[in-house]
């Protein structure tokens, strides 16, 4: 194989003798050749422009070092190497190994002459500009994965090899799954030659660039976290295909939302992303792909990629009240590019609205002695994500956490224990009492297991991995560490096992309702599709308002006055028994409600066959203003319940419901 992708390796060594490819031409020429043979010019590959000026002492992590130039590649395209060796002999071996459920030898091994290459300055940030050493085209009897080029000295088994890992992604979709390789944070951490984006220089400045076109200091984390991952579900028969954070920013043929894909992996530590990567992903979501976040810290910092995406730009601002982003100059809309957090200004696009959680709310360890691993105590134990854990599992369960974790706002009670509901559901808050931005998940985002308050060094925090539902449904492990968990646990298996086999295949629809921002209303007293509404002696109790004070989104809000008494509105629909159902709405009040005065504004799921309240969403604010509820309702039986949603007021002054919903979960 390797001999069918590569020229033969005495004329290749031949070949890269001559310093141009002019002289090569010139060789051929009085050979009486008329053009170069297809091997030969595959042979020859124009050196990038090298910066300028060259250290004299170049840094170096490894006697053989070295790059590809790209991150993926598809069959039939070339895949470029650029090696620099410090061996003391100029000899090298290279071999391409699949890694998978164990390494495959695909290509190789061969030898061949790779010389020392200089560094220049600053080739963290801007490259180091390496002619290339060897290429080959990636056949097409390769199948979609991770590969691994392993770089080692002739003879010298005390040398590691050296490693530079790339993806093969599929011409067309192969599998349901799609697992993302999340190269930016890679390179994000990339240390070598003395800078990452966490360098920071003599100002306080962290570095705003990270180049691909250096090598790796090291693999730590696609060793510890997404190699582990890969192993143990190619073992399991999972066969996913592969891309890479690159690919969802900008492969045309990777747009998610038309892809055929139905569940897309992002594992370990997914930490910076770009504008166009979670535009890809939160369009998947919406349009009915699922995704499962096996990690933590995930989406934290926003990136740009060049237009050749081989460059991260990520000033992290603001740093030492200075604004250096060149974004801040580029509008309203463009300020939006700016590289900081998601959560804050000028991006203002918080990263739970994706994920469901935050890592302003998880926890954080590093550089200190890693802290004693602490239980997950699962929540509704009923859900199919624990579906197979015995019951003693379930109690304490998961023992996994990591060095950052990702959390959602909970409510505590005043002893400091965190409020459950009727299910054993950490209830989610969305209050802005805790110095915090707005905590702004979901509406459908439930909790399904948390840690206690983890009083870690760098961030004191918890993990609550959780799932939700925008058409398609989104699960949140909450840990760094949760392939190291796959190692180590029989309950991270099980539940990993569960959300892989739940999200790739089709699920259940949420429940078809209407009119659920009461925007639609053919009678003035009736919104559509809704029933109820009259008061004693055919009060209207019911209205449209569409003042724009008392909506939220669209055209028209619910107004309720309940002043001649108790009044209600609801809409049934079949609900599946033994599984989760998230309710949320907005509501409003005229007035401040003001506890156990006998006054309610809610929101409810009624199982109608038996006449039971299955969970209601309740209004608790004493402002008077628009307020985010949720609840989640299960009916203990097997089969099809006829259910409905439910709209009560008992309070005798106006009060506003709008975009109402509920989710399957």
């Amino acid at each position: 194989m390797g001999r069918e992708v590569r020229c033969p390796d005495e004329w290749e060594r031949l070949i890269r003798a001559f310093p141009t490819r002019r002289d090569v031409v010139k060789l051929a020429g009085l050979a009486g050749v008329a053009a170069l043979p297809a091997w030969v010019s595959s042979c020859l590959k124009p050196a990038p422009t090298a910066p300028p000026t060259r250290e004299s002492s170049p840094p170096r992590t490894a006697p053989i070092e070295g790059y590809a130039n790209a991150t993926s590649y598809r069959v039939g395209e070339t895949a470029s190497f650029q090696v620099s060796n410090n061996s003391g002999d100029p000899r090298i071996e290279v071999e391409v190994v699949r890694a998978g459920a164990a390494d495959t030898s695909v290509l190789g091994p061969w030898h061949d002459l790779a010389p020392s290459q200089s560094v220049p300055r600053q080739p963290a940030q801007y490259g180091c500009g390496w002619s290339t050493t060897f290429q080959f085209v990636i056949p097409s009897s390769w199948s979609s994965g991770v590969y691994v080029v392993r770089l080692s000295p002739i003879d010298d088994p005390r040398i590691a090899p050296t490693e530079i890992p790339f993806v093969v992604k599929p011409a067309n979709p192969t599998n349901s799954t799609l697992y993302q390789l999340p190269v930016s944070t890679y390179q994000a951490y990339n240390a070598w030659a003395g800078g990452s984006l966490y360098t920071v220089d003599s100002r306080g400045y962290s570095q705003p660039f990270a180049s691909f076109d250096r090598p790796y200091a090291d693999l730590h984390q696609f060793k510890a976290l997404d190699l582990p991952f890969i192993r143990w579900m190619e073992r399991e028969g999972f066969k996913p295909d592969y891309c890479t954070s690159i690919d969802l920013h900008s492969d045309p043929q990777l747009r998610l939302s038309t892809s055929g894909y139905q569940l897309m992996l992002s594992v370990g530590h997914d930490e910076y992303w770009s504008w166009e990567m979670r535009d890809n992903v939160e369009d998947f979501i919406e349009a009915g792909g699922n995704v499962a976040f096996f990690g933590g810290n995930t989406c934290w910092w926003q990136i740009r990629f060049e237009p050749d995406t081989r460059r991260i730009v990520c000033y992290k601002d603001p740093q030492r009240n200075t604004r250096r982003d060149p974004a801040w100059a580029w509008g309203p809309e463009g300020q939006r590019r700016v590289t900081t957090n998601w959560f804050a200004s000028p991006v203002n696009r918080p990263e739970e609205r994706m994920t469901g959680l935050s890592f302003r709310y998880g926890a954080a360890w590093w550089q200190s002695q890693a802290p004693s691993a602490v239980p997950l105590h699962v929540g509704p134990s009923e859900h199919w994500v624990f579906a197979g854990l015995p019951p003693q599992s379930v109690s304490s369960a998961l023992q996994t956490d990591g060095w950052e974790t990702d959390a959602a706002h909970l409510r505590v009670n005043q002893n400091g224990a965190v409020e459950l509901d009727r299910y054993n559901i950490p209830v989610v808050s969305e209050d802005p009492d805790d110095g915090k931005p707005v905590y702004q998940p979901p509406s459908s985002t439930l909790i399904l297991a948390s840690t206690d308050l983890l009083p870690w060094p760098r961030q004191r925090g918890r993990a609550t991995p959780a799932i939700y539902r925008n058409n398609g449904v989104v699960f949140n492990a909450a840990t760094t560490d949760w392939p190291i968990g796959l190692t180590v646990s029989d309950q991270v298996r099980t539940v990993t096992r569960n959300v892989i086999q739940g999200l790739s295949s089709a699920l259940p629809p949420s429940p078809s309702l209407l009119n659920l921002s009461f925007d639609a209303w053919s009678s003035s007293s009736q919104p559509d599709g809704w029933s109820g509404g009259t008061g004693p002696q055919g009060t209207q109790q019911v209205f449209q308002e569409t003042h724009v004070d008392f909506k939220r989104t669209g055209t028209s809000s619910l107004r309720i006055n309940a002043g001649a008494g108790y009044a209600w509105l609801s809409q049934g629909f079949p609900a599946i028994g033994g599984r989760y159902y998230a309710v949320s709405g907005w509501i409003r009040s005229s007035s401040p409600l003001v506890g156990n005065d006998g006054h309610w504004l809610v929101i409810s799921i009624q199982d109608v066959d038996r006449s039971l309240n299955l969970g209601t969403a309740r209004y608790t604010a004493r402002d008077g203003g628009w307020q985010h509820v949720r609840a989640y309702a299960r009916a203990a039986v097997t089969g099809t319940i006829g259910a409905e949603i439910k709209v009560e007021s008992y309070l005798p002054v106006d009060a506003w419901f709008d975009d109402l919903q509920v989710d399957l979960l």
